[in-house]
């Protein structure tokens, strides 16, 4: 019998894609949790331990939200939960130690490949395991001991984004500030430039004056995060001596809150004073008479 032969070909792993349906603070809010949890939580925080309400036996865990899969987790082992993860996830059944794991570039949907979730996991066969990684894009491969991504600089990060606006509507923002401004041109093309482009943020050119776009590193938790968004900066300058300016700006923002509420329940807001953290996270509301003060940043 020779080594090709059925009877020596090594079985398939098993295979589970599992589903997130807890959108609290303690599962996965927002596509962006599992990004990070995949990427950087499970090691730094969770101690390589995935906690899940399922116990069925797996080689390989699929991460799905939503009927999307974020990457995946080679497991090492299972085994019961002890106090924290109790403490830390109630719900918690069964605790997967993982070893190797990846995140996609491109999450991937499950039903165009026939791939349906179960509340209690779905087994996949290696070739639908491998038709995800296919339509995955670049997936990004971790040790079991590395933490996350290699962070790229701010400066990285916005020259990364002036080049990709070209082909998105927000490369006309320099042009639709002339038009709204009555400028005679534009102060530039791109979003970012080396007049807001700093070492932990960067606001759109323009920005200190209005409702601006920001992107910037945080520390949450220990973990280092970039934040991306709007945001409202009132700390004054050489150049922006007078927050009163924004007055009237934060009041439209506060209006169009009041009248559109429902477009903005999957993103969060926070505020700081004078690079303190003032607030925890919370669905964006109108911002507040006493928060519109000397100093404040409102993201």
């Amino acid at each position: 019998m020779d080594e090709t032969s059925p009877q020596n070909a090594p079985s398939e792993r098993q295979i589970l894609v599992y589903g997130h349906g807890d959108k609290s603070d303690l599962g996965f809010p927002n596509p962006n949790a599992m990004i990070d949890y995949i990427a950087t939580t499970v090691v730094k925080r969770n101690r390589n331990r995935y906690r899940y309400t399922q116990s069925k036996n797996a080689d390989i865990i699929v991460l799905s939200r939503e009927g999307l899969v974020f990457g995946h987790f080679e497991i090492l082992d299972k085994t019961t939960p002890d106090a924290n993860d109790l403490s830390e996830y109630p719900p918690v059944r069964c605790v997967y130690i993982v070893g190797k794991r990846a995140s996609y570039q491109n999450p991937v949907r499950l039903w165009p490949l026939g791939i349906r979730v179960q509340s209690y996991g779905t087994a996949i066969s290696e070739a639908e395991f491998a038709a995800i990684k296919n339509l995955a894009g670049d997936v990004r491969e971790f040790p079991a001991d590395q933490v996350g991504f290699p962070m790229p600089s701010i400066s990285e990060i916005a020259n990364e984004l002036n080049n990709r606006a070209v082909d998105h509507p927000i490369g006309n923002l320099q042009k639709i500030r002339q038009e709204l401004r009555g400028l005679s041109r534009p102060p530039t093309r791109n979003i970012f430039d080396q007049r807001t482009i700093f070492e932990n943020y960067a606001f759109h050119v323009g920005g200190r004056q209005e409702l601006q776009f920001n992107i910037g590193t945080e520390d949450r938790d220990g973990i280092e995060v970039i934040r991306y968004g709007v945001g409202f900066s009132l700390e004054p300058s050489q150049s922006f001596p007078d927050i009163e300016v924004l007055r009237k700006l934060v009041a439209r923002f506060n209006e169009f809150l009041r009248v559109h509420p429902d477009e903005f329940s999957d993103l969060r807001m926070w505020c700081y004073h004078r690079d303190v953290l003032q607030t925890e996270d919370y669905v964006p509301v109108p911002i507040p008479d006493d928060r519109f003060k000397l100093g404040a940043f409102i993201f």
